[in-house]
């Protein structure tokens, strides 16, 4: 049942002497998985297990109403942490409801990306889904322009789930001609930000928009991207709930983004094109009311997950990649934490690891070399810790003899999606490009929403020259990223300069 409602919007001692800058992480952490988190927390047990159970239903809920492929096939668990209040302010330094972060300690099986959350509920809830539906759009419309990818984020943002009942598209901006900034406010327990209206991002400018662009602050008015945010909600939400007329076609456009369909350019100029759009907007934007779309949805009964006390070692481990390394202030309280991490067995190999990792940041590259030994000491088939020493084993870009040995041994242990990536990258630089074709294809397959296997694919298919397809695997990277690419995007401009330059040879060569 669909229905549109108005709301009212009213060594011991060496590491206790070389760790004490970070504090050792509270007691009570627990690791929580259901079919589709993987949730860590220092929440405590039983709030823990009960956490990833509202997370499971509420990526139910937003799955079926709006991903269908998110409900077929296996998809791997999003992961997730969340952190008292006293920690997220402490690790993240921001007062906000959460973060997704990125980082290059892939070496841990699935985080090379986590979606942080600050407690549970209210505002980190939403925070939840809008990056959750960040994930799904890349998996099920992965040609998703980025103010699509924000427009969706943000729509699902508003969504609530009453047992069948699912409320989404609720208010998250409204407007208002009487204000000349942006300001929040709490609206029946929901974070909503009114823009000024005459300063909403215009549809010709936004449709024509980079992912650079559509994040970019003007100088002086440091809030200026939510003239963007809220034009992509805004027009996501005209399409699907504004006008009856326009829904079908938006789903077409849609099935065209999930490559199922004709070319999606093609296709929103045959819907939209002949419409005045932009009056539909303007009027669309004047009267927003708290209309939403209300759903009746069989879900599954909220599961109970089995949970786990986490071991001390396990959450100074995860506490050293929660801090991360992209400043010198992170990477010290990183490596305290992953020093204490050696003291235990299960995860001394991780720590290395991280050392080695923090060290390769550095441009240390000896050091780095001394803490792979160490670890590889303790794990010599430890998959991360033989991803992270072929990094140091090329030699002006060249494989040498080590290198090849370590991708022989890395092949016989390269089960996870991280470590085919690895794998498939090692090929690339041995010219190996079929066996690479093979592994980065099986890596994005098991994590079709882990970037790093997407970046991996996409320097296969250049390697292959194919530029065409490269294009959209880094598309779908840039949609995984989001908001939060950081120096990432870096990487993936040099490679979007690639594809350039592969596109103007073969038109030269077709020319002559």
């Amino acid at each position: 049942m669909l229905t549109k409602r108005n709301v009212f919007l009213g060594p011991l001692l060496a590491c206790l002497q070389s760790c004490a800058g970070a504090p050792p992480l509270a007691t009570g952490w627990a690791d929580v998985r259901t079919e589709h988190i993987h949730l860590r927390s220092n929440l405590g047990l039983e709030l823990t297990r009960d956490t990833a159970s509202q997370l499971q239903h509420a990526r139910d809920a937003i799955a079926a109403i709006g991903f269908e492929c998110a409900t077929e096939g296996s998809f791997p668990p999003i992961e997730v942490t969340a952190l008292d209040p006293a920690n997220y302010e402490q690790i993240v330094g921001i007062d906000n409801g959460g973060i997704y972060k990125t980082s290059p300690l892939g070496w841990i099986g699935g985080e090379s990306a986590q979606i942080i959350l600050r407690g549970i509920g209210g505002r980190s809830l939403a925070v939840f889904q809008h990056e959750l539906a960040h994930r799904l759009v890349a998996a099920c419309f992965p040609a998703a322009p980025v103010w699509l990818n924000e427009g969706i984020a943000t729509f699902f943002e508003g969504t609530a789930v009453e047992q069948n009942r699912v409320s989404t598209g609720l208010p998250v901006f409204l407007t208002s001609w009487d204000i000349g900034r942006p300001s929040s406010m709490m609206i029946d327990e929901r974070h909503v930000i009114i823009v000024p209206r005459g300063r909403v991002t215009k549809l010709p400018t936004l449709l024509a928009t980079t992912h650079r662009n559509f994040y970019a602050s003007v100088p002086g008015d440091p809030n200026s991207d939510s003239y963007n945010y809220a034009a992509a909600w805004a027009l996501v939400h005209l399409l699907e709930v504004g006008e009856p007329g326009l829904k079908p076609g938006f789903g077409r456009y849609l099935t065209a983004l999930s490559g199922t369909g004709d070319d999606p350019r093609r296709v929103w100029q045959t819907e939209f094109g002949a419409l005045d759009l932009q009056s539909r907007f303007e009027s669309y934007l004047d009267h927003l009311d708290g209309t939403h779309l209300e759903l009746e949805v069989n879900l599954a009964q909220r599961p109970r997950p089995i949970a786990k006390e986490m071991s001390p070692g396990a959450a100074e481990l995860h506490g050293a990649w929660l801090w991360g390394l992209s400043s010198q202030r992170s990477r010290l309280q990183a490596i305290a934490h992953a020093k204490r991490a050696l003291l235990e067995p299960g995860t001394s190999a991780g720590a290395h690891a991280l050392l080695a990792t923090a060290a390769l940041t550095e441009k240390d590259t000896a050091r780095a070399r001394l803490e792979i030994a160490l670890g590889l000491r303790l794990a010599p088939h430890d998959p991360g810790l033989l991803s992270l020493q072929l990094k140091t084993e090329l030699a002006d870009g060249k494989p040498t003899a080590a290198f090849v040995q370590t991708l022989s041994a890395l092949r016989g242990v390269a089960f996870s999606p991280e470590a085919l990536a690895s794998e498939a990258e090692a090929e690339v630089v041995t010219g190996e490009l079929e066996s690479a074709t093979r592994h980065s294809n099986a890596a994005v397959k098991a994590a079709p929403e882990c970037w790093s296997c997407r970046l991996t694919r996409a320097k296969v298919l250049l390697a292959l020259r194919r530029p065409d397809l490269a294009e959209h695997e880094l598309q779908v990277v840039t949609n995984l990223l989001a908001h939060n690419g950081g120096e990432l995007l870096n990487e993936v401009d040099l490679m979007r300069q690639r594809v350039a330059l592969l596109n103007r040879r073969r038109a030269l060569e077709t020319a002559n």
